[in-house]
């Protein structure tokens, strides 16, 4: 997490830390958070560009293992008062 110079998380969000990875079954080697989405309660306006999962909750933090990252297909902006909800797909495949 303490090396990921092309980008910065935001933190405009009044959760206390990241939200956990709750994940559903897995099938065909897929697994996501659809029945309980990943959810940010912002406190400010920013433009978010895309997300990330860590093995570290700390809102900001910079040690842990960032688990993998991705932008979004287009940048969303937020206002304060918007709830911003966040479906993560992890996928496995064979080499």
């Amino acid at each position: 997490m303490a090396s990921h110079p092309s980008w910065a998380e935001i933190t405009p969000y009044s959760n206390a830390a990241r939200p956990t990875f709750t994940p559903g079954t897995i099938a065909d080697g897929s697994v996501n958070n659809s029945d309980s989405r990943a959810t940010f309660n912002v406190n400010a306006a920013t433009t978010v560009y895309g997300g990330l999962m860590a093995d570290d909750s700390t809102k900001a933090g910079t040690t842990g293992t960032l688990l993998g990252a991705s932008d979004f297909a287009s940048a969303r902006a937020v206002e304060s008062g918007d709830t911003l909800y966040v479906t993560i797909t992890c996928s496995i495949t064979a080499a």
